[in-house]
């Protein structure tokens, strides 16, 4: 504000918007390490979000596996033959296999450092667009700091093309075999809905667009094992995972992009937390989507406290009937008991105009573990 003048304020300087940006030195001298990589791998984070085409573009070119942490589902189109999956608590074996067997890791646009499930003795290169990512939580070999829209074509212009059909081999069968694998679990029947076949569904169902607010819950150890993505947005809580998180990041998102189908994924626990907001949807008539997975459990800590032979029945949750809630809210609620009724529910509540929540029962059982890299033990595959 200028002094003695009516209350005014600057603009912001131009500067003030200027990105970092390694020099063309410190970029060139990472291309000896890439060049000589025969089994490369890719772990693209949400800082990619955004540049799915140009990941792919320079994955091709470098024939290298992509794995993706969960915030970055749907960056690239999970069907890609280079898409092995997600990465982490009930990740994909496919991207734990990859990543055992690479000489070189590749993180653009990650700050999550997914110690158990990755290899000691891996060379890691980072680029990010923030100086201070780079190695923060990273034991990395080499940083680059840049915008990834620049970076990422400049990258792929210093690689030599190479083909590496050992490679490429190697990817198509760890990604056949963990698809052969997870098979069952999508094609599950049973009542109540086993949860596989909910993840399976609700992908299906969704737009390719949609944004997918994930709560804190059991709920998201499948949906990080089976969710493949094709250009939707998911939110996560960031690093503190609260429980409560997903409604009202729904209805954020909604205020942001009225446009767009926004999707809140919550575990019942998770959804009991935050249930006052669905009548904050209504008041301000946001017609958001809740899919709640309701199976009466803590699953997550029941899970653990199993494992440690403790009592874990204090984990068993009492919670309303969420769709009767919502209709009483003055909403829509829809509730699903066997997966022949996953499909027609689901479309009635996405195509619906008011604000809703489908209930799904669905079984608990324990999430299967992904495999962690040779010499790791995975002793805690429900922290994420």
């Amino acid at each position: 504000m200028r002094c003695g003048s009516k209350r005014s304020y600057w603009n912001a300087e131009p500067y003030l918007n200027t990105k970092p940006q390694s020099s063309p030195t410190v970029i060139d001298a990472v291309f000896p390490l890439l060049n000589e990589a025969e089994q490369p791998a890719i772990l693209a984070g949400r800082g990619c979000r955004g540049l799915g085409p140009l990941l792919l573009d320079f994955a091709t070119h470098w024939e290298s596996g992509i794995t993706l942490t969960m915030p970055a589902k749907g960056v690239v189109p999970g069907a890609h033959p280079l898409v092995l999956g997600g990465l982490g608590p009930g990740g994909s074996e496919a991207s734990s296999r990859m990543l055992a067997e690479a000489d070189l890791l590749l993180i653009a646009g990650a700050t999550w450092w997914p110690e158990l499930y990755l290899p000691d003795y891996l060379p890691i290169v980072q680029i990010d667009a923030a100086p201070e990512k780079i190695g923060g939580q990273i034991p990395v070999t080499y940083g680059i700091v840049g915008d990834l829209v620049r970076l990422l074509p400049r990258l792929q212009e210093g690689i030599q093309k190479r083909e590496k059909p050992f490679w490429q081999r190697r990817l198509q069968e760890f990604k056949t075999e963990w698809q052969a694998t997870i098979a069952p679990e999508y094609e599950a029947e049973g009542s109540p809905v086993p949860p596989g076949r909910a993840i399976k569904a609700i992908e299906a169902a969704v737009n390719e667009d949609a944004v997918i607010c994930l709560d804190v819950g059991d709920h998201t150890v499948w949906f990080n094992r089976l969710f493949s993505g094709t250009r939707q947005t998911v939110l996560v809580s960031g690093s503190w995972r609260s429980m409560g998180f997903g409604l009202p990041a729904a209805l954020s998102v909604k205020l942001a992009a009225p446009k767009r189908q926004v999707i809140a994924l919550v575990g019942d626990g998770g959804l009991a937390q935050s249930l006052a907001d669905f009548c904050t949807a209504l008041r301000y008539q946001l017609p958001i989507k809740v899919i709640v997975f309701k199976n009466d459990w803590l699953a997550m800590e029941r899970d653990r406290m199993e494992l440690m032979a403790l009592d874990y029945g204090v984990t068993r949750v009492y919670t309303p009937d969420f769709a009767v809630f919502a209709r009483a809210c003055g909403g829509e609620g829809y509730t699903v008991n066997d997966p022949a009724e996953l499909d027609k529910m689901l479309d009635l509540a996405l195509n619906n105009p008011e604000p809703a929540i489908v209930q799904i029962h669905t079984a608990a059982p324990s999430a299967p573990s992904t495999t962690s890299p040779p010499g790791r033990t995975c002793c805690s595959t429900r922290s994420i």
